[in-house]
């Protein structure tokens, strides 16, 4: 267990890494700035996603499945 800002956690957003999956988790979001999206972000099949064109600049990951 770690210690969290008493006033951060009431009043704050706090986010926490987890010890088991070593994933950042959102803990608490008081002041709204993240907001939960449900559904596909993107349309279409994965397959389609790998002609997606991504912009000069940033990084490109290859395609996992």
């Amino acid at each position: 267990m770690k210690a969290v800002n008493p006033r951060a956690w009431a009043t704050g957003t706090v986010f926490g890494r987890c010890d088991g999956c070593q994933v950042i988790h959102k803990l608490t979001d008081n002041l709204e700035l993240f907001h939960e999206i449900s559904g596909a972000l993107l349309e279409g099949s994965p397959a389609d996603l790998q002609n997606v064109k991504i912009p000069e600049g940033l990084p490109q990951k290859p395609y996992m499945p």
